[in-house]
C-alpha cells in the first residue's frame, strides 16, 4: 500500500527555510526529480503561446549532476584504513555497506556542498549506517568549530500509534555534555507547534540514548563538506550552477520544440483559403490542421484571385543551436569547479557527439582537492563508531583490544584516479626526454609513476623494487635459468653437424 505523507514542516528560521529550498532543489537535480522544477523555470523561459507547443520539457542535460557525478571519485575503490598504535580488529565498523554508502553520500555532499552519515547501534547488528541530506536537518555548532554540529535536528516520518503517518523532530543536543538532550516532538494540527511525545516513540526507555565508555554523550551525526570551511552550512556555494541547469534544460526543451516543429522549410499561401483549423487548448489556442503522409490539402482561391504557394527557409538550424547550448552547458564546468582546460566537449567515437566529460587530469585535481575535507568527516566517523562498538560491543566480545575513540587515530588513503595506457606512454615519453637530458632521475621517475608518494616513499618503493629484482635473480639462479646458465648454455654446447646421408 503506498503511503502519502503529509506535507512536512519548515523550520522556524528564515535562514533555515531559504537553505532548505535551494538545498532541496540540488537533491532532486541529483536524484533525477526535478521534472516540475524545469516546469516552472519554463514559464518564466517562454510566452504561454509558446510554452503550448512544449509538450515534453526535456529533462536528460543535467549540468549539475553530470558533473558532480564525474567528479565523484574519492570512493571508486574503497580506501584505507590504519590505526596508531596497537593493531586493532576494524571489522566492527568497517561494515560491507559502509563505503558503498559513503560513495552515494559523496556525491550528495558535492552537489549539495554537505551531507550528514547517521550512526546507529542495533544489538545483534551492530554499528549502522545511513545517509541523510541536509534539506531535512537543522543544526549548530560551538564557536570554536563552527563547521562540527553539536546539535542536530532531523525532521522524520514515523508511524504514529494512531496508525498514520507523522511529521517527526528528532533532536539530539550534546552542546552541554553534562545534560545532554533527545527528544521526539510532533506538530500540533491545531497550533502548528511542537509538541513533546518522546514517551510515544521510546518503549519506556529513558535518558540519552548513546554513552561512550567513559559516559560521555555521542553525537550519531557526521557533518561532511566538500571543502573546508569556517562555516556550518555552505550551501550557497555554487547556486549559480543549479540556475544554469534550470537554464540549460530550458534550452534543450526549446530545441527540441525546434527540432520537431521549425527545421523544415515553412510553407504559405498567397490569396488561398484551407479547411478550417482545430484549436489545440482551451486556454491558450493555438491553431493548425492535423496532416500526415497520406493527406490532401484542398485549398481554394479567394476573391476569385490567382492564389500561389510559396516557401520559407527553416527558422532553425537545429545543428548550429545545439553547438551553442552545449557551449553554454560547457561554460558551467567553472562554476562546478572544473577549468575548462579540463573538458572534452563532444568528439570521440565512444561518447555522444556533444558530451562533456573531464579529462582524467580534471579528475586527479578534482581527487586531490576533495581528500582534506572528506578525510576529516571519515576519520570523526570512525572514531564515533568506534564509540560506539566499545561501549555496547565489548560486553558481548565484539571488540577487544578497544578501538581507538579519537579521530586522529584514523588515517584514511583513498585510491588514485588509474591512468589511461595512453597517459602512461605519455608520461614514460616524458620521463626519457628529461632523463636524456639529466633532468630526471630514479627518484622522479618514481613520483611520476606514483604521484601520491612522497620523497620518502619514493625511497622506498625503488629499495622495494630492487629487493623484488634480487630475489626473482636469487629464484632464477636457484632454477638453474640465471644469467650465469644462460650464458654457460650457450658457450659449452657442442656443434652439431647435419646428418651424413647413407652411400
Amino acid at each position: 500500500m503506498l503511503t502519502v505523507l503529509p506535507v512536512h514542516p519548515l523550520p522556524e528560521a528564515p535562514a533555515d527555510v531559504l537553505r532548505w529550498r535551494l538545498t532541496a532543489t540540488r537533491e532532486r537535480m541529483m536524484t533525477g526529480d526535478w521534472y516540475e522544477d524545469l516546469r516552472v523555470e519554463l514559464e518564466q523561459f517562454f510566452a504561454p503561446q509558446v510554452l503550448a507547443r512544449m509538450t515534453h520539457p526535456d529533462t536528460t542535460r543535467n549540468p549539475q549532476k553530470t558533473f558532480n557525478v564525474q567528479k565523484n571519485v574519492l570512493y571508486d575503490e574503497s580506501p584505507t584504513v590504519t590505526t596508531q598504535g596497537e593493531a586493532v580488529d576494524l571489522g566492527a565498523i568497517l561494515k560491507p555497506e559502509l563505503w558503498p554508502l559513503r560513495q552515494r553520500a559523496h556525491l550528495l555532499t558535492l552537489g549539495l556542498r554537505e551531507s550528514l552519515m547517521r550512526l546507529d547501534w542495533y544489538q545483534g547488528i551492530g554499528v549502522s549506517y545511513r545517509v541523510v541530506s541536509p534539506a531535512w536537518c537543522i543544526a549548530s555548532a560551538r564557536p570554536e568549530r563552527p563547521d562540527v554540529p553539536v546539535m542536530v535536528q532531523e525532521l522524520r516520518p514515523r508511524m504514529a500509534p494512531e496508525g498514520e503517518v507523522v511529521w517527526t523532530w528528532e533532536t539530539w543536543d550534546v552542546s552541554d555534555p553534562t545534560v545532554p538532550v533527545y527528544r521526539i516532538e510532533s506538530i500540533d494540527p491545531q497550533t502548528g507547534r511542537r509538541v513533546d511525545v518522546s514517551d510515544q516513540y521510546r518503549s519506556g526507555e529513558v535518558g540519552y540514548p548513546y554513552l561512550d565508555t567513559a559516559g560521555a554523550p555521542i553525537l550519531p551525526y557526521i557533518l561532511y563538506h566538500a571543502q573546508i570551511t569556517d562555516q556550518l552550512w555552505n550551501w550557497e556555494e555554487q547556486r549559480e550552477l543549479v540556475d544554469g541547469t534550470l537554464k540549460v534544460g530550458a534550452l534543450w526543451t526549446l530545441w527540441f520544440h525546434g527540432v520537431r516543429d521549425c527545421s523544415h522549410p515553412q510553407r504559405y499561401g498567397l490569396d488561398v483559403e484551407a479547411p478550417s483549423s482545430v484549436s489545440t487548448s482551451s486556454t491558450t489556442p493555438v491553431d493548425k490542421i492535423a496532416l500526415d503522409q497520406s493527406s490532401i490539402l484542398l485549398l481554394t482561391s479567394r476573391k476569385e484571385k490567382s492564389g500561389s504557394l510559396n516557401t520559407l527557409a527553416p527558422a532553425m538550424d537545429p545543428k548550429s543551436m545545439a553547438e551553442a547550448i552545449v557551449q553554454y552547458e560547457a561554460g558551467l564546468a567553472q562554476e562546478a569547479g572544473i577549468s575548462p582546460a579540463d573538458l572534452h566537449v563532444g568528439g570521440s567515437s565512444g561518447m555522444s557527439g556533444y558530451a562533456i566529460v573531464v579529462s582524467r587530469d580534471g579528475l586527479r585535481r578534482a581527487w586531490r582537492s576533495q581528500q582534506p575535507a572528506a578525510a576529516m568527516g571519515d576519520a570523526l566517523l570512525l572514531a564515533t563508531a568506534a564509540r560506539l562498538v566499545n561501549a555496547y560491543g565489548t560486553g558481548a566480545g565484539i571488540q577487544s583490544p578497544p578501538l581507538p575513540e579519537s579521530a586522529t587515530g584514523y588515517a584514511v588513503s583513498y585510491a588514485e584516479v588509474g591512468r589511461t595506457p595512453d597517459e602512461i606512454m605519455a608520461t614514460f615519453a616524458q620521463i626519457d626526454a628529461l632523463a636524456a637530458k639529466g633532468l630526471a632521475g630514479p627518484l622522479d621517475v618514481v613520483q611520476h609513476v606514483y604521484p601520491s608518494l612522497g620523497r620518502d616513499g619514493a625511497i622506498e618503493k625503488l629499495i622495494d623494487i630492487r629487493r623484488q629484482q634480487a630475489e626473482l635473480d636469487a629464484a632464477l639462479d636457484a632454477a638453474g635459468f640465471g644469467a650465469a646458465a644462460v650464458a654457460g648454455v650457450g658457450a659449452t654446447a657442442p656443434a652439431v653437424s647435419p646428418a651424413t646421408p647413407d652411400i
